[in-house]
């Protein structure tokens, strides 16, 4: 009985998380393809007060209520419910206009976490895993990434179209082009969220023994959670090795993505230091 009170305790506080924000805070790991959230991911299980699990809420009306109704699973989350916060990876449209609003309509009282990752290194690191697939044969990187740039260079040079239209591009295949538009990615979070509400991680700083800690109670901080003593993992999660960009392609590409890391570190007040 104990059980079932705390399963039922568990799904009322999920349910409140999304309408009152009384018991705990729901958080959207945004799931930028090869910006080091597999391994955010998995060091955030260390904290005692975090639920951290792929339940990939929907966007639709209601189905966050669905889908956090499943914490009745969690007797982690529904027997301790005064000090959680429940973080959810995003599924692939999380990073959508449409998504994104309908997200923060179904729980406004919601924060974000969103890593970012030295653009042209994370562009060339997806490529990099998309050329391990065995069964499609894929153009050199340079070709591939002209072409996947070509519509949103079209789009935003349409005096027409504001920059969500253009995000809205992001249901190409693999949103190559698409997750490295990181100052447009943040102007459209904050057309929702606070700025207190979006918790910024500077990828690099989660392999860097030096400020990993520092880097986690920032983000702790953010997430108005307990400071731990973290533990880095042994190695990064998903990582790969593979031949270096070479300068020359790495100028061009840096050069195209520049005006994109000059406007998210102007409309988040933060500097990323990434250095061609």
């Amino acid at each position: 009985n104990n059980n079932n009170n705390n399963n039922n305790n568990g799904i009322q506080c999920a349910r409140n998380i999304i309408h009152y924000n009384k018991c705990g805070i729901y958080a959207n790991l945004v799931d930028t393809i090869k910006s080091g959230t597999s391994t955010l991911f998995n060091v955030m299980m260390q904290h005692p007060n975090m639920l951290v699990k792929n339940f990939h809420c929907g966007f639709s009306p209601g189905a966050y209520e669905l889908c956090l109704d499943g914490i009745n699973n969690e007797p982690h989350f529904a027997n301790q419910l005064h000090t959680k916060v429940f973080i959810d990876r995003g599924e692939p449209g999380s990073r959508c206009f449409d998504q994104i609003k309908s997200m923060h309509d179904e729980i406004p009282n919601s924060k974000i976490i969103i890593a970012f990752r030295d653009p042209v290194a994370r562009v060339y690191s997806h490529y990099q895993m998309r050329t391990r697939n065995k069964n499609f044969k894929f153009p050199e990187f340079h070709s591939y990434l002209l072409e996947k740039f070509e519509p949103y260079k079209n789009c935003y040079d349409s005096k027409k179209n504001s920059y969500e239209n253009c995000l809205e591009l992001c249901v190409d295949d693999d949103r190559i082009i698409h997750d490295s538009l990181y100052g447009d990615l943040y102007e459209m979070y904050r057309k929702f969220w606070d700025a207190n509400d979006i918790c910024i991680v500077h990828a690099e700083s989660l392999l860097n023994p030096l400020i990993f800690n520092q880097t986690m109670n920032q983000l702790m901080n953010c997430l108005e959670l307990p400071l731990i003593d973290w533990k880095p993992l042994p190695k990064p999660v998903n990582v790969a090795s593979y031949n270096p960009i070479s300068f020359q392609l790495r100028k061009f590409w840096w050069q195209i993505f520049q005006p994109q890391l000059q406007k998210l570190e102007t409309l988040s007040g933060l500097q990323f230091n990434w250095k061609l």
